[in-house]
């Protein structure tokens, strides 16, 4: 049809052409036949649908994962509780009287609790209500601690005992009041005190979490705007304790959720609890919750003629109002409880509305417009189309055959079409696909070449291979023959790739081959390209395994193989503050020196490691660390809830059994242990590890210059 090459941009504009009037086709045909404004219509709809699923997903996710975050803080309070329980079996919490020296304490050591919740879960205010109760005719009073923070960023107490507060230093709340005041008229602002303490009237234990329960929005007091809270019991053992909760202001609920509407500026959003038929949040046309109802799956008004759209998608309506003309509602049930709740039936429904104009005024927009063009439309559209097909298609198609099997490390020819330009294009593809091949090679080369172990590998969105370097066998331990002109099948490659990111090790590394010969560990640095995926492995096995080595010479003690003076102190610091007793002791060995310097220092490591066995084998992991401090001092810590009584009696069971080591000489003769012992205990002799240690070694200092050779406690005389 043509014999000289043709311009392409001619031939790009006709197409060009031809797809705007094959779409205008397309959308009148669908306007004539299928009546287009209903078409469109749904599809809007579904948008819109899908628009809310969005949106209440993520206000679901942040009421669950974010603002009723609580339940390790309740279990932290109940273990405070627990402690005053542990020390004094007689006492329990519901039996106490308002603001005992007890109840003040426990509401000083919960308060960083409730403070963390303020800072970490993005709501306005976080209390806990102690179930400690002074009841007058039908007012209940309740200790507890309320704080939010104040305009200069101050932690601000609404609720609180004036001793507690003034020791935590909190200022008070203009609407200050010292215990929460329950009225047993008032159930419905009670409730986030009262559903969740119905645990203490079931029989058996059950997870505290199944109680949390989010309320109706209420007022605390008369100054006070409303709120909406989440509270769950604190709660241990089957014995409940009290509440903890958080609040978030009724009247800004979605901005302080992060949620911002997707939809049409008209649109009105608000949740309904369906349970107690209340508006937690938001505006409806009706304004009023008693002018709502169920209908299906979701919440619409009542005062308007309602008809489901089966085709418009779950949860989906047309609501005809002779107020506010037709809307579209959506409604999104909020999973907001478990299915193990006790208040699980107790369900909040997102609501979504939307006038018919705004849906509706895009696509009458486009169908007055494309209307005008439909007849000169189907005339064009049949030249222009027998054109492009002859010029274009047939050339077209090859060219794209032709791409689709490109291999990277393969020429690539391309047949030519008669078409100037795409002439000119084939020869530049052509070109770039040989300096590809060049530089590929090039860096492969350039990858085994650099010292420190590294592959490469590069995989494209299509591609049915994926191009490595040649070291990439040694540093993942493949087998060469799955490596094919410097290429890997790719399902192959996702199988090994997906195998090794399965092993993270720390700061990013990842490790491969653990326990065997040929361990090692590896960093993989990827970055996108044009769809794929350029990635770099390198091997840090050697810097991994130095970094190691010195991490254990820092903490262990070469000679024996046991924790140095380092890592005791900085073990010891910690295990002394969670022990309620414990007893130190340290060993001076008095004839190491003499045994060096007749017999050697091997037959002094000798005798070393046997005094470091007999002290491991009367170790228990569980409650006693041991140490070598220095070259002649060892020491051992037994700590825990035993008594101090039965830790010095292992102390002196291990003391005679060092004395009974004999080491043999490299002359025959038989070495035995010269030692004095010093022994301290927490807390009565002291209260931190150095402090410990001093009047340890005080005792032994005290036992030598005395040649008493039992461990026995000098304190008393350190004390002078």
């Amino acid at each position: 049809m043509f014999n000289k090459p043709h311009r392409l941009k001619t031939i790009m504009l006709a197409l060009m052409l031809f797809l705007l009037l094959v779409f205008s086709v397309l959308i009148v045909s669908l306007s004539n036949f299928f009546d287009i404004p209903d078409a469109l219509l749904r599809k809007n709809s579904e948008h819109f649908s899908a628009q809310n699923i969005i949106d209440g997903s993520s206000i679901e996710a942040v009421m669950t994962d974010e603002w009723s975050d609580v339940a390790d803080n309740a279990e932290n309070i109940s273990d405070i509780i627990h402690a005053y329980e542990i020390e004094d079996e007689l006492f329990s919490l519901s039996s106490e009287t308002l603001h005992t020296e007890r109840v003040k304490e426990i509401l000083i050591k919960s308060a960083p609790e409730i403070e963390e919740i303020l800072d970490e879960n993005n709501v306005s205010g976080a209390f806990m209500v102690l179930d400690v109760n002074s009841k007058v005719g039908k007012i209940t009073n309740r200790p507890g601690l309320y704080l939010r923070r104040n305009s200069d960023g101050n932690f601000e107490a609404l609720y609180g005992n004036d001793a507690v507060i003034s020791k935590l230093g909190y200022t008070k709340s203009p609407d200050w009041s010292k215990n929460f005041v329950f009225d047993i008229n008032d159930d419905f602002s009670d409730s986030y005190y009262d559903c969740p303490s119905e645990i203490k009237h079931l029989t058996g234990e059950f997870d505290a979490e199944d109680f949390g329960y989010w309320s109706d929005p209420f007022v605390l007091n008369e100054n006070s705007e409303e709120i909406i809270t989440y509270t769950m019991p604190i709660y241990r053992n089957g014995v409940f304790y009290g509440i903890i909760g958080v609040e978030i202001p009724a009247n800004s609920f979605f901005n302080h959720a992060g949620f911002v509407s997707q939809s049409n500026k008209s649109e009105i959003i608000t949740i309904v609890n369906n349970s107690s038929a209340a508006v937690i949040t938001g505006t409806v046309m009706s304004q009023t919750a008693s002018e709502l109802y169920n209908i299906e799956n979701g919440l619409v008004l009542s005062s308007t003629v309602t008809q489901k759209l089966n085709d418009m998608g779950t949860n989906a309506y047309r609501v005809i109002t002779s107020k506010n003309g037709e809307i579209y509602a959506y409604t999104y049930t909020l999973d907001i409880y478990p299915e193990t709740s006790h208040f699980y039936e107790n369900e909040w429904t997102l609501i979504s509305l939307v006038s018919i104009d705004e849906i509706t005024s895009f696509s009458d927009s486009i169908v007055k417009v494309v209307s005008s063009a439909f007849m000169v439309s189907i005339l064009l559209s049949i030249v222009i189309a027998i054109l492009l097909i002859s010029v274009i298609a047939s050339p077209t198609e090859k060219i794209l055959k032709t791409a689709e099997n490109i291999d990277i490390t393969q020429k690539v020819v391309f047949d030519h079409t008669k078409i100037r330009e795409t002439d000119t294009l084939i020869d530049i593809v052509d070109s770039m696909n040989l300096k590809i091949t060049n530089n590929i090679e090039k860096l492969s080369k350039i990858a085994d070449m650099i010292s420190v172990p590294t592959a490469i590998f590069e995989s494209g969105p299509n591609d049915k291979k994926v191009y490595v370097s040649k070291s990439i066998v040694n540093i993942l331990s493949l087998n060469p023959a799955i490596v094919i002109n410097s290429c890997i099948d790719k399902n192959e490659w996702n199988g090994i790739y997906e195998n090794l990111i399965k092993s993270p090790s720390y700061e990013g590394s990842y490790h491969i081959n653990k326990g065997e010969d040929d361990e090692k560990w590896l960093v993989i640095n990827t970055f996108e390209n044009n769809g794929g995926i350029i990635g770099v492995i390198t091997d840090i096995t050697a810097s991994i395994k130095e970094r190691q080595r010195i991490e254990y010479e820092r903490e262990y003690d070469a000679a024996t193989g046991i924790i140095n003076r380092y890592s005791f102190f900085i073990r010891a610091e910690k295990i002394l503050p969670r022990s309620k007793q414990a007893v130190i002791a340290i060993w001076s060995i008095n004839n190491l020196k003499h045994i060096n310097d007749n017999y050697g220092y091997i037959t002094g490591d000798k005798l070393i490691k046997a005094i470091t066995l007999v002290m491991q084998t009367h170790a228990d992991e569980q409650d006693t660390l041991t140490a070598r401090l220095s070259g002649d001092e060892f020491v051992t810590l037994i700590y825990g809830n035993g008594s101090i009584e039965d830790y010095k009696k292992r102390i002196y069971a291990l003391n005679d059994a060092i004395k009974e080591i004999v080491i043999n000489a490299p002359d025959g003769t038989d070495i035995s242990v010269e030692l004095h012992a010093g022994v301290a205990t927490y807390p009565n002799d002291a209260t931190t590890i150095n402090e410990l240690l001093k009047c340890a070694d005080y005792s032994n200092f005290s036992n030598k210059l005395n040649k008493n050779n039992s461990p026995e406690n000098q304190i008393s005389e350190y004390r002078k």
